[in-house]
């Protein structure tokens, strides 16, 4: 290929600023023209030679968008997942802190229940089922709901 071509005669074509500048008779069409090795023919995929460029770009952009939105998917649910494990933690932060001494000290009715049915535990309640314990069942059951949402949602994006 070098024996056909004068490295002298196409020297504006290695780089793009310069392409400009090529000479108009080394031009196709008004189209600078750049030369270069060309690669070996075991090194050529045949079966893409007929395939389109605009086509092989549009591929190539869409790879790039569905990337772009599985990312962006990853990190909602991801964000998703650790502000349930977060208001998983606040709720079972909440219902730890009843003591024996702390649950006379509780404010409101629904609290001294929490702390009542907390001091007689989560297999307890399940068991005897008392009214009054219900709505914390309900609470329990929704901390662990969302903790083991978060941690399953923090599994599946990593």
């Amino acid at each position: 290929c070098r024996d056909f071509i004068h490295d002298e005669e196409y020297r504006f074509s290695r780089s793009r600023l310069s392409r400009p500048l090529q000479a108009q008779r080394l031009k196709f069409h008004g189209h600078a023209i750049t030369v270069g090795e060309a690669p070996a023919p075991s090194d050529i995929y045949w079966a893409n030679l007929d395939f389109p460029r605009k086509l092989g770009i549009v591929r190539r952009l869409g790879i790039v968008v569905l990337c772009m939105v599985m990312l962006l998917v990853c990190v909602g649910l991801l964000s998703a997942g650790m502000q349930a494990q977060g208001a998983a933690d606040q709720t079972w932060q909440n219902l730890a802190a009843c003591s024996e001494t702390e649950s006379d000290k509780a404010e409101t009715e629904s609290e001294k229940n929490d702390c009542r049915c907390g001091q007689m535990g989560y297999a307890k309640v399940l068991e005897e089922q008392p009214a009054e314990c219900m709505e914390w069942l309900k609470k329990v059951s929704g901390a662990t709901a969302l903790a083991t949402l978060g941690s399953v949602v923090s599994c599946m994006v990593n």
